[in-house]
């Protein structure tokens, strides 16, 4: 895995891109003097949990032959 973190705008927007050419914009929130223009590093890194552990329960479900299902996480 290869991935390029590049500031793309001051103060703290940057962008995260992979070799595929995926990319995710990342900013600060207001109060610490960002734009709040996209998803901080802090929600970034709870998403992907959550992203982590879905993928593992809908596995497991389907192994179990449970395949349609409405599923969501909420995180606070």
């Amino acid at each position: 895995m290869k991935l390029n973190f590049t500031r793309i705008e001051e103060p703290y927007v940057f962008e995260l891109s992979n070799e595929r050419g995926n990319t995710v914009l990342i900013d600060a929130s207001e109060d610490m003097g960002g734009k709040n223009k996209n998803l901080t590093p802090m929600q970034l890194l709870a998403g992907s949990l959550a992203g982590c552990m879905s993928i593992d329960v809908v596995l497991i479900l389907s192994k179990q032959k449970i395949t349609k299902l409405c599923f969501r996480v909420s995180l606070e």
